[in-house]
């Protein structure tokens, strides 16, 4: 695909742009948040030192490859790493939000099935995409900023899934599993992706998630020998994935504990309100929501049984038969059977599904790892726009902006919105997309089975 001077020249501003965002940004706001976790994993990786020290506080808990991300920051000093830090956080969230864009345009254009042409058409376009933007903004502007504010690294992720998403619906099977690999690598959830290649028979796709899983994770030890012994890969097994029993929230010295209301996975809120926090955790102080006490055991089987009715949603929400299975580009193609999706429509919500069972079945989902709801919230929005009599997506709207935009410290005060944290409010939110999203790609299985595309 040829790519023209014109946009060449934009994507070049916009990259610079951001860059100097990055460096303003980094010399007013001191606050370095997780990238010094990041730099040490790095640094040590360099210095061929354990970047699994059981002594680190806070640890470095994700696979070896992610070490090699911020390697390239190892000679700046600490106030270049965070501008360029902010600089690449910056433009992969214009990235994707411009990735957005481009996929609810075709559902917006015309009468919201690609129909109509014309001057007045395109000013109506426009004014509907100004309308979905500033909708989405309000249901899910909050999730968006948060990766900001804590500087981590989930919109690296988010650009490698959406990247992703599109090459699936085009049915650039190799380059999305490329794709979904090198997020795999760099965070352990994005191996769900394998599960939506094998229920779609991507078989292409899923040989090259795992050989790109194979290089990233063993990359790391070409560069640098584990002084641990064995591969990187197998002492961060040991530390962090061997102690994680299924459906127990996780509890790690120096990376995780059971009870933490910003653990808002399944696993985590489940734990929580069926359960007591520590004696050191009460005196932290933060509010504290029980629902009922149960044992252990019961609180893990419950989280067992909530995890596989999720992965039956998913699985029951983005199956399609062989004959509707058919490239599209989500970009471009406007081609919607009557009461169906859009390409890009159908895009984004199965990457809402793909991303929302990444936060639910992860034994540890932060606050700032809910920037996943975006794709999703971006859908909702779009469905207000075309059918804003949908009372069930318009429920899922007040519901999604009630637990997950209001219940900002800012604006509801610091010990309501850690009520709403502690009952689990982005574990909700995340249910409600879920919903949302796989309700409109059953409805448009359904419409194209009785009106087919040619």
């Amino acid at each position: 695909m040829s790519i023209d001077r014109p946009t060449l020249l934009k994507v070049a501003l916009g990259l610079f742009a951001c860059g100097l965002l990055g460096v303003v940004i980094a010399a007013v706001r001191d606050k370095p948040g997780e990238l010094p976790v990041y730099m040490r994993a790095a640094e040590n990786l360099w210095a061929e030192q354990s970047i699994y020290d059981s002594a680190d506080d806070p640890a470095f808990s994700y696979p070896p490859a992610f070490a090699l991300v911020t390697l390239p920051l190892v000679p700046l000093n600490e106030y270049a790493r965070r501008a360029a830090w902010w600089g690449l956080n910056l433009a992969l969230l214009g990235g994707v939000l411009l990735a957005v864009r481009a996929a609810v345009r075709p559902a917006l254009s015309g009468d919201g099935n690609g129909g109509g042409e014309g001057d007045e058409e395109d000013r109506r376009t426009r004014r509907r995409l100004w309308v979905c933007g500033g909708l989405t903004a309000v249901l899910g502007g909050r999730f968006a900023l948060s990766p900001l504010a804590y500087q981590s690294h989930d919109l690296i992720l988010l650009a490698l899934m959406t990247t992703a998403a599109v090459c699936w619906t085009r049915r650039r099977n190799s380059r999305a599993g490329v794709a979904a690999g090198l997020a795999a690598a760099l965070k352990a959830t994005p191996l769900l992706a394998a599960a939506f290649f094998l229920l779609r028979r991507r078989w292409s796709a899923l040989l090259a998630m795992a050989l790109t899983i194979a290089a990233a994770t063993f990359a790391p030890d070409a560069l640098s020998s584990n002084p641990d012994r064995g591969p990187w890969v197998k002492t961060w097994a040991e530390r962090f994935v061997a102690p994680v029993t299924p459906g127990g929230a996780p509890d790690v010295e120096h990376a995780w504990e059971r009870w933490n209301p910003l653990n808002q996975s399944l696993a985590g809120t489940i734990a929580r309100l069926t359960s007591d926090p520590s004696a050191e955790r009460l005196e932290r102080g933060g509010a504290v929501v029980t629902l009922r006490r149960l044992p252990v055991e019961t609180s893990r089987r419950i989280t067992l049984a909530a995890g596989a009715a999720v992965l039956l949603w998913l699985a029951w929400c983005t199956w399609l038969p062989r004959e509707q299975d058919r490239p599209a580009d989500p970009f471009e193609d406007d081609a919607a059977p009557p009461g169906g999706l859009t390409p890009g429509l159908r895009c984004l919500a199965e990457l809402a599904l793909t991303l929302g069972g990444m936060l639910l079945l992860s034994p540890m989902s932060s606050t700032q790892h809910f920037v996943f709801l975006l794709p999703g919230a971006a859908v909702i929005a779009a469905r207000l726009v075309l059918h804003p009599r949908d009372l069930w997506n318009d429920l899922a709207a007040v519901l999604l902006f009630a637990l997950g935009t209001l219940p900002a410290k800012d604006l509801i005060g610091d010990e309501a919105a850690e009520v709403v944290r502690s009952a689990g409010g982005h574990t909700a939110c995340t249910l409600i997309v879920l919903w949302a999203c796989g309700r409109l790609l059953w409805t448009d299985r359904r419409a194209r089975a009785i009106s087919p595309l040619p």
